[in-house]
């Protein structure tokens, strides 16, 4: 058979028909992803609190970064739906209030934190880091004193949006320039032909040729255009346009980032990938999927570039997901696929809105193999009641009788809560059931997850005796996540952190040796006011010490040492556990022997039996657990004292 070029045009159609058939057909449908993707989340947002520090802060980088990893995590737990007053969030939140950042990342990340708690208490604070991500601006952002990048920006983008979404006015010259650097990072379009997608039906893949650009992180320079930052490019300009609002904007910049958009697209199309970060492989995989979802999201898109972005990703998520530990690597990566997975960028339009609270968690127990259906709502108070019966099982169980009516007798409800009967209400016994709720409200008093139920002892209506045997009728099991709580242990803990007088005392340090440099200063690590920086001896040193000296005579009733761990999922922690510690006092001979019989994350207490004096301070490791991860590796968070 001779192949003409007609039907090698066939072939070809027929053959990309058939792989894209097959690609649909692989997929599961977004329905069939959903509960995988909930229980993904649920796991995820487990992992994140775990992670977190007593004083509220995540260990990511905390010396270069101290801020802006906190406050993207705190952001990920309130888009994932914990309330501000949820323990984790709370100090968090406590935290980010009192230390500004003094970033690009960090302040942008601080404004989508707080405008996500819709509370208007942080509207100050907001205008203070707004004032900061404005000051900052050279027509595109950096880090601070230096050359524009594609990545600073984005971020930058995100913190003037939540701004707006607070209410805050953004002058329209910062977003202009803002729009103009954006496209200056955009490579020379090349008309090309776009390959076929799965998905017509969205603007940008109905054509099969267009104008493909993507974006760099650096205008200058050679490097090409990656996904993480042509999803970047793109999501700047389409906060700048919604920002700018068309009549804002002059005509041509509005043309040239529509155009800009469309290239952008186009590129997407042709490079798309949801398994990598397109031209750069594995590397910065969730920051580009975190991109992907706020492109998808601001356009307010279930399609992109001819895909179903979210239901290709979430599936590549929920696989991905660590099956130990509930995590996608670090904070950062876990945030930005809870990010994803949440679609946190979704919102109805970029106005003002006043603070609104959540709704409220509702719950419902029923399925077809149960007798009753049972509903709750609220956490941690919560009000229950029965919302009905199975019909068809109750028909099974008691027949109808002729004369007779037909449903059932109450004699008796209870409510259990972790298998215990919390609550019994006696019914009378002589009508059937008409709808009586039975209402108990229950309060919670332990965090984690409860299993909460019904059941119902009742009488077959048909039968004439009061007395009659019961038949016990069970609703199923509800799953209760209970995580707000008052935590006045880490308030506590916050309060001792920041009100420790080493905080306003310059302060002179030496180590024994060091696992990294500390900048020293008035506020060394070991008094900074933070569990997210330590100092850890070097782990070939014997006898680890580390000796505080004071410019004056500071009177004190107690020293509190917080030991320096690195916990893994599992429990172990990764370096070695500190187990005996001495403490010398304005170099007496005699130390004070102090032990710690826990896991070495709590902190090591000394209480003098009356105010001293101290000028100098050294504290010697005498004794500790080897960790066979970090062997000789130990030290402390935070060195506090107290009057």
């Amino acid at each position: 058979m001779v192949m003409t070029h007609s039907t090698h045009a066939v072939s070809r159609s027929l053959l990309v028909l058939g792989l894209i058939g097959g690609f649909l057909a692989a997929q599961p449908s977004l329905k069939e992803l959903q509960p995988k993707i909930d229980a993904a989340i649920h796991r995820g947002v487990d992992a994140l609190l775990r992670a977190q520090e007593d004083d509220g802060t995540w260990n990511l980088n905390p010396y270069a970064y101290p801020v802006g990893p906190t406050a993207l995590c705190t952001y990920t737990l309130l888009k994932c739906g914990l309330l501000p007053k949820h323990p984790g969030v709370a100090k968090a939140l406590a935290y980010l209030e009192k230390n500004l950042s003094n970033k690009t990342y960090g302040a942008a990340c601080q404004l989508m934190a707080l405008e996500a708690t819709h509370d208007p208490k942080y509207k100050p604070q907001m205008k203070q880091l707004l004032r900061r991500l404005i000051d900052w601006q050279k027509g595109g952002f950096g880090y601070p004193g230096r050359a524009v990048d594609m990545s600073n920006p984005q971020y930058a983008a995100l913190g003037l949006r939540a701004a707006r979404l607070s209410g805050l006015k953004i002058p329209r010259d910062v977003v202009l320039d803002l729009a103009k650097e954006t496209m200056e990072h955009k490579e020379k379009a090349k008309q090309l032909d776009l390959p076929p997608v799965p998905m017509k039906d969205d603007e940008y893949a109905r054509s099969n040729r267009g104008k493909v650009a993507g974006f760099k992180y650096r205008k200058a320079g050679n490097r090409k255009a990656t996904g993480s930052m042509t999803t970047a490019g793109l999501g700047i300009l389409i906060i700048c346009r919604d920002l700018l609002d068309k009549k804002k904007a002059p005509r041509i910049i509005n043309k040239r980032i529509a155009a800009a958009i469309d290239e952008g697209m186009n590129w997407m199309r042709v490079h798309w990938a949801v398994d990598g970060n397109p031209n750069a492989g594995r590397s910065w995989h969730y920051y580009y999927l975190y991109g992907l979802e706020r492109v998808g999201d601001l356009l307010r898109s279930d399609v992109l570039a001819g895909r179903a972005w979210y239901r290709e990703g979430a599936d590549l998520l929920v696989k991905r997901q660590n099956k130990g530990d509930g995590t996608w690597g670090n904070a950062n990566d876990t945030s930005f696929a809870l990010l994803f997975l949440k679609r946190a960028t979704w919102q109805g339009g970029l106005t003002a809105t006043a603070g609104t609270g959540r709704a409220q968690r509702v719950y419902l127990a029923a399925a077809d193999k149960a007798d009753v259906k049972l509903r709750g709502a609220g956490n941690p108070v919560m009000s229950l009641w029965i919302a009905g019966f199975n019909n068809k099982r109750l028909q099974k169980r008691f027949p109808k009788v002729k004369g007779k009516k037909s449903g059932v007798r109450v004699a008796s409800v209870q409510y259990l809560v972790d298998g215990e009967v919390i609550h019994e209400a006696l019914a009378g016994t002589k009508d059937t059931w008409d709808g009586e709720p039975f209402p108990y409200q229950h309060r919670f008093r332990k965090r984690g997850r409860h299993s909460v139920s019904a059941r119902i002892h009742a009488i077959n209506p048909a039968t004439d005796s009061a007395e009659a045997d019961t038949v016990i009728l069970e609703s199923p099991i509800m799953i209760v996540e209970v995580q707000d709580l008052a935590d006045s242990r880490a308030d506590a803990i916050r309060d001792e952190l920041m009100d420790s007088l080493f905080i306003t005392r310059t302060l002179k340090v030496k180590y024994s040796t060091k696992e990294r440099g500390d900048p020293g200063g008035r506020r060394p690590w070991i008094s900074d006011g933070r569990l997210s920086t330590e100092w850890v001896c070097k782990p070939d040193d014997k006898n680890p010490w580390i000796r505080i000296e004071l410019e004056r005579m500071l009177n004190v009733r107690r020293l509190t040492l917080w030991p320096a761990h690195r916990i893994a999922a599992n429990g172990e922690n990764h370096i070695d556990t500190i187990k005996e510690i001495e403490v010398y006092v304005n170099k007496k001979r005699r130390p004070h022997v102090l032990t710690n019989a826990t896991d070495g994350k709590n902190p090591i207490r000394l209480a003098f039996k009356r105010r001293t004096g101290i000028k100098t301070l050294e504290i010697r490791i005498t004794k500790r657990t080897t960790s066979k991860h970090q062997k000789g590796k130990a030290g402390f968070r935070e060195i506090t004292v107290s009057k």
